[in-house]
C-alpha cells in the first residue's frame, strides 16, 4: 500500500511502538484506537489505557478513545462458549477498528493485535478481510510478529515498562483461569430454607426505643474497658455535634445476634453516617429479610452451608 491514512487499534503501548515506528518511517499517518472493552481486572484495563494516552501524547500522535470497560458483556458472549472466546474479542475489536475508519475517513485499519506471537494469527486475518468488505475500508496487513523480538530486546520507554509488566501480569493470570475447566455444578442439591434449621429468628433481636443509661455508665469506674466505652460515647457525641461522619464497621455476627434494630436505631439519631460490612454480614441480613431466620444450623441441615434456593 502506498503512503495512507491509517487507523491501528492498539490493545497497549508496549505493542504499538514496533509497528507506529515502521508505520512512520513508511511516511504513513497513523492514528491509534483504544477499545479493549474486556481486559480484566480493571487495573490493568486502566493501566494500559493510561500509558497508551502517554505514548500518543509524547510521540504526538491521534489517539481515538472508546473507553467502555465491557467485562460484563464479554462474559454474556463467551460463558457458554468459552472455547471461541479468542474470535469473540478479535472480533469485536476489529469491527470497531473498520467502522470507526471507514465513519472518518481512514484509508485503512490494522491491529496491533497481528504484533503478538500468542495470537491466533489466520483467524484475525480473515476476521479483519470481512470487517473490511462489510464497512468498505481497506485492511492494512503486515506480519509484525518478525518485530517482536526486536522490541524486546530494545530499551523500552520507562513509561511502558509499568504496562508492560502488568501485561505480562495478565496473560499470566489469563493462563492460570483458562488452566482449569468450568465447575460442575450439575450435581449441587440445595433445598428449601423452610427445611433448614436457623440458631435466630425476628422475635429475639433487640427491641428498638430509648432507654435512659445515664444512671448506668455513671456507676461505671473509670478504668480499663469501662473507662473505654465511656470515651467512645463522649467522642461520639462531639462527632455528631460537629457535624462528623461516623462508620461503623461490622462482621456477621452483629447481625445474626439480632443488634439490626439497634444499629437502625443508631442510624435514625444520626450517630451512623455509613457501614462497613463484610460478606456474611449481607448473607444474614438477606436471608433476614427473605426469611425472618439466618444464622443456619448445620447439625440440623441437610445440605451443607448456604444451600438452600428458596421458600
Amino acid at each position: 500500500m502506498s503512503v495512507a491514512k491509517i487507523l491501528i487499534h492498539a490493545c497497549c503501548a508496549p505493542c504499538l511502538i514496533a509497528p507506529y515506528t515502521q508505520l512512520s518511517k513508511a511516511g504513513h499517518a497513523v492514528s491509534a484506537l483504544w477499545y479493549n472493552p474486556n481486559i480484566h481486572p480493571l487495573l490493568e484495563y486502566q493501566k494500559r489505557r493510561d500509558t497508551l494516552r502517554d505514548f500518543a501524547m509524547k510521540e504526538g500522535f491521534e489517539l481515538i478513545e472508546h473507553d467502555e470497560y465491557g467485562l460484563h458483556s464479554f462474559l454474556q458472549n463467551t460463558l457458554d462458549r468459552i472455547e471461541e472466546r479468542c474470535e469473540y474479542c478479535y472480533r469485536s475489536r476489529l469491527e470497531k477498528a473498520a467502522q470507526i475508519a471507514s465513519e472518518r475517513g481512514f484509508e485503512a485499519f490494522s491491529s496491533t493485535l497481528l504484533y503478538s506471537r500468542y495470537q491466533k494469527h489466520e483467524l484475525m486475518i480473515a476476521i479483519a478481510e470481512e470487517m473490511a468488505a462489510k464497512y468498505r475500508v481497506a485492511f492494512f496487513y503486515e506480519d509484525w510478529r518478525a518485530l517482536w523480538q526486536e522490541a524486546s530486546g530494545s530499551p523500552r520507554k520507562p513509561e511502558c515498562i509499568v504496562s508492560n509488566t502488568a501485561a505480562a501480569y495478565s496473560v499470566k493470570r489469563s493462563a492460570i483461569v483458562s488452566r482449569y475447566e468450568e465447575i460442575n455444578l450439575s450435581k449441587l442439591k440445595t433445598y428449601s430454607i423452610k427445611e433448614r434449621g436457623s440458631k435466630v429468628e425476628t422475635s429475639l433481636f433487640a427491641q428498638k426505643g430509648r432507654v435512659d443509661t445515664s444512671m448506668f455508665l455513671d456507676c461505671l469506674p473509670d478504668i480499663l474497658s469501662a473507662k473505654d466505652l465511656k470515651s467512645l460515647i463522649a467522642r461520639l457525641k462531639e462527632a455528631k455535634a460537629k457535624g462528623r461522619g461516623i462508620i461503623i464497621g461490622l462482621g456477621g455476627h452483629v447481625i445474626k445476634c439480632g443488634l439490626a434494630p439497634l444499629i437502625i436505631e443508631l442510624m435514625e439519631a444520626g450517630y451512623v453516617s455509613a457501614i462497613a460490612v463484610n460478606g456474611s454480614v449481607m448473607i444474614h441480613d438477606y436471608e433476614i429479610a427473605f426469611y425472618g431466620q439466618t444464622s443456619e444450623d448445620v447439625s440440623k441441615s441437610s445440605g451443607g452451608w448456604l444451600i438452600w434456593h428458596g421458600l
